[in-house]
């Protein structure tokens, strides 16, 4: 019987980021409530952190205060040429062959990229604009991808405020998501199979839209140490998806639960942050569940903005010790999407492809695969706005759509993915006129 267990290390790129002492002592101030009546300086700061100054009189609180501002929580990169010298720390042939799984295969990584954009804010000093963060790890980092590294997509969406220190739950505030993809359709060719939600944060809204487009979804923060009671209402609520290294169809009225919808979500957890930390425990019980003969995802992320050399070995050293105690199970680095493809016993034999062709302004789409949701991703560039669009469906692979405005419309762009996430997107650039088959 095959034991397989896949290990998926997932990371949210945000780029350079930066915390003044000042927002540290207002963070403090607001999520802590603690009365601060110490300046706000570098070396207070450095005082709490050594243990040399106590910021509140219950020792456990103080315990708590330590570990979430401690030096490496807040030691952010806080430009490109810090993030760069770490990731290419840990991105090299050298590095990753240090690392192996149990097979012989080099460390795989999972890059999860952000665009900061629609926020009315800026105070933690982000790359801010649509493609920015994008193009700087394509260009750097990804442009080889000799490791097969997953490429997907991360996303915060802006609250109704535009402050960029506030989540926001309800992507129908705004339609910043759809505009950010579009342009990555029509400008980058390019759209996800995988996702995950900025802040973990998901409700039914985010639950539906992602049920029209991407298949696989690693966002569930699912905890047996932090889905407490009173976690209610937070913006990660997770409390009621299952705390196994599963993988499950949500329910069409609460993502957090087992249903009947089409699109996949997998757990992932904190690698190591001041809330959550991956433990024995939890690579054991992985473990355990490939050693019963269940393809199993181990899945942990963090982010790009701290020296993720610590975590990375962390999270290694966890699974080369508890590896000894099943002998049976093969484990091995993966990309998101292979793993998924794994575990759920998909095949990746034929490759998505659009065609269309236009009259009457009318556009017609084809495509020569069964979608994984209704429609595709219909991307318009109008006047040089972005926005997607909803097309009719005509009969099997078959879609519709009349252009408003032909003469302000610049380019458009067709992308979807296939239940297994093959991924196909088809690009018209220029006006709109009557065209044959493309």
């Amino acid at each position: 019987m095959s034991k397989k267990l896949y290990v998926t290390h997932c990371i949210d790129v945000e780029g350079p980021m930066t915390e003044t002492v000042e927002a540290t002592w207002d963070r403090m101030r607001e999520e802590d409530n603690i009365d601060l009546n110490i300046e706000a300086t570098k070396l207070n700061l450095e005082k709490f952190q050594n243990g040399e100054l106590k910021l509140s009189s219950d020792t456990n609180h103080n315990e708590y205060l330590m570990k979430k501002y401690s030096k490496f929580n807040l030691g952010y990169l806080t430009n490109w040429q810090e993030i760069d010298q770490k990731i290419n720390n840990v991105i090299s042939r050298e590095f990753r062959s240090k690392l192996c799984d149990k097979l012989g295969n080099p460390y795989i990584y999972n890059w999860f990229i952000y665009d900061h954009y629609n926020f009315k804010t800026n105070p933690r000093f982000h790359d801010d604009g649509i493609h920015k963060i994008f193009d700087h790890y394509q260009k750097l980092h990804l442009d080889k991808n000799e490791f097969n590294d997953g490429i997907y997509w991360h996303y915060h969406h802006a609250p109704a405020s535009g402050d960029a220190l506030e989540w926001s739950t309800n992507w129908f505030l705004n339609s910043g998501h759809e505009e950010t993809l579009a342009r990555r359709v029509i400008e980058r060719k390019w759209f996800p199979s995988v996702f995950r939600a900025g802040g973990h944060i998901e409700r039914n809204d985010i639950n539906f839209w992602l049920e029209m487009f991407i298949p696989f979804d690693y966002s569930c923060r699912s905890s047996k140490t932090i889905d407490r009671d009173n976690a209610k209402g937070l913006v990660n609520d997770w409390r009621h998806a299952p705390k196994e290294w599963t993988y499950y169809h949500p329910d069409f009225y609460d993502y957090r639960k087992k249903g009947d919808m089409n699109r996949y979500i997998f757990r992932s957890l904190d690698l190591k942050t001041w809330l959550l930390e991956l433990s024995e425990e939890d690579v054991r019980e992985a473990f355990e569940r490939a050693n019963s003969g269940l393809p199993t995802v181990l899945s942990y992320y963090n982010h790009d903005y701290r020296d993720m050399l610590p975590e990375i070995q962390h999270g290694y050293n966890l699974i080369k010790k508890i590896e000894n105690e099943y002998p049976e199970v093969d484990w091995q680095f993966s990309n998101c999407l292979d793993a998924a493809r794994k575990v759920l016993d998909m095949k990746d034999d034929q490759k998505l492809e659009f065609k269309y062709y236009i009259k009457n302004n009318l556009l017609t789409i084809e495509s020569n695969l069964e979608l994984f949701g209704p429609e595709p991703f219909l991307a318009i560039k109008e006047n040089n706005i972005f926005f997607r669009d909803n097309t009719t469906k005509e009969g099997n692979k078959i879609w519709s759509y009349r252009f408003r405005k032909p003469s302000d419309v610049n380019a458009f762009g067709i992308a979807g993915n296939t239940k297994n996430g093959s991924t196909g997107i088809k690009i018209h650039s220029g006006k709109i006129v009557d065209t044959k088959i493309n």
